[in-house]
């Protein structure tokens, strides 16, 4: 019989790689620099997160927003 051991995980318990050290917080700097400033989209698995599926699921969202701000902007 395997006996596991039950931890809570949360970011602040994962060990963090030195070279991730700050990545959520750096992410939200971009999000609201790119929210501050009309007609600047980004997209990729850094924002999305790594599978495919939120691959997808982000490239939809983010082009449905980028045709609205076209279309608002060519028509206002």
């Amino acid at each position: 019989m395997l006996n596991f051991i039950k931890t809570p995980f949360s970011p602040s318990f994962a060990p963090l790689n030195d070279r991730y050290r700050g990545y959520l917080q750096g992410l939200a700097a971009i999000r609201k620099a790119v929210e501050s400033t009309p007609g600047i989209f980004l997209g990729g698995n850094y924002i999305s997160g790594v599978s495919v599926g939120d691959c997808i699921d982000y490239g939809a969202t983010i082009a449905t927003n980028i045709s609205s701000y076209l279309l608002k902007s060519r028509f206002s």
